[in-house]
């Protein structure tokens, strides 16, 4: 039996961010980038409390994100507690576990990213990492 095709994950309850032009015109500025089929990364960094977080929910919950999207990925990257961002095995199980993959019997990091690339072929997906406390190289993420 084949499982249906995932839906993007919403988070409910996201802050209502639209009267707040600070936050607002950088939602309006990342969904303009977001529209745009060569756009491959964005980054949102700034200082603690600056809203990045908020605008990231906010993102999340649009319908026209949705809609952009054939798969929406939410990984939290670190602890508060933690200076350090989750290992790039971590970060790979997490979106496993997102894309709802079974790979309980595999230990094998080549597999892990194996399938995930096949599970992503052809999709457009968002990643959104929230709380990275150190660069991260996407690249070593998919192993490309």
């Amino acid at each position: 039996m084949v499982d249906p095709p995932l839906k993007p994950v919403k988070l409910k309850g996201g802050p209502n961010i639209q009267k707040i032009y600070s936050l607002q015109m950088h939602v309006d500025k990342i969904l303009d980038l977001l529209r745009n089929d060569k756009v491959k990364g964005i980054g949102i960094h700034g200082m603690v409390g600056s809203g990045k977080i908020a605008i990231m929910q906010s993102l999340n919950t649009l319908d026209e994100v949705g809609k952009l999207f054939d798969i929406i990925v939410w990984v939290k990257v670190s602890t508060e507690d933690s200076k350090e961002s989750l290992s790039t095995e971590q970060l790979q199980r997490a979106v496993v576990q997102t894309l709802k993959l079974d790979m309980e019997s595999t230990g094998d990091a080549q597999e892990v990213v194996k399938r995930i690339r096949e599970d992503l072929v052809g999709k457009r997906y968002l990643l959104l990492l929230d709380d990275v406390k150190q660069d991260l190289n996407l690249h070593h993420l998919w192993d490309l």
